[in-house]
């Protein structure tokens, strides 16, 4: 994603009201060969069903993709990355942690659900 461009207003999101699983499971399926690879474990607890929600398919999954990478980079060689999606007071709520000694956290509250 380019943040100049989102930053200066020259980024136009696509949002549809989609499925939000989908995005979630192949970012995590994107990220999976290289977290495999550093020896550390992907765990998804992604709470079904999870809401309709507008949002941009493409976008959401470049975030938790880059999200998972940053998780990767922290975490130890053994560690433990974790992908959590539910939904919560009436909003789409996506986390990622990691097992790194300063309990790496990252949560996304994207969207209203409509």
């Amino acid at each position: 994603m380019d943040l100049a461009k989102l930053r200066a207003g020259e980024y136009q999101l696509k949002l549809d009201l989609v499925d939000s699983s989908p995005p979630l499971r192949r970012a995590a399926a994107a990220a999976r060969a290289s977290i495999d690879a550093k020896g550390q474990s992907l765990i998804l607890e992604i709470v079904e069903p999870l809401p309709r929600a507008r949002i941009d398919e493409h976008r959401l999954e470049q975030v938790v993709v880059e999200l998972l990478a940053v998780a990767s980079k922290h975490a130890p060689a053994w560690g433990e990355i974790v992908l959590l999606a539910r939904e919560e007071d009436c909003h789409l709520l996506v986390e990622v942690q990691d097992s790194a000694p300063s309990i790496h956290r990252e949560v996304l509250v994207l969207s209203c659900i409509s």
